[in-house]
């Protein structure tokens, strides 16, 4: 699977957890790390992040982020982590 479908099943998968996220900015790719945090974190080795913005609140400039989280391996898409805290798993119909 390559980056851009990577990237629409990302959106696919916010749709459906009916989690709103920016669509008027370009989501963020992310397959390689570097070194130092691979050091701290050996699991991004095999990550794939695809990083998206909230809708913004009234009163703020920019969104929170939102970050789709991947298996670089399998090429699937297995949870979902918003700023606020919350932590979806992806449906496996839908990784």
């Amino acid at each position: 699977m390559n980056k851009e479908s990577l990237i629409e099943k990302a959106k696919k998968i916010l749709e459906t957890l009916k989690i709103e996220y920016d669509q008027n900015e370009e989501p963020l790719f992310s397959d390689s790390y570097p070194q130092s945090l691979i050091d701290i974190e050996p699991e991004l080795v095999n990550q794939i992040s695809v990083y998206f913005r909230s809708v913004p609140l009234a009163g703020r400039a920019f969104g929170e982020s939102i970050t789709v989280i991947g298996d670089l391996k399998t090429k699937k898409l297995i949870s979902v982590i918003t700023k606020g805290g919350g932590r979806y798993n992806v449906p496996t119909d839908l990784q």
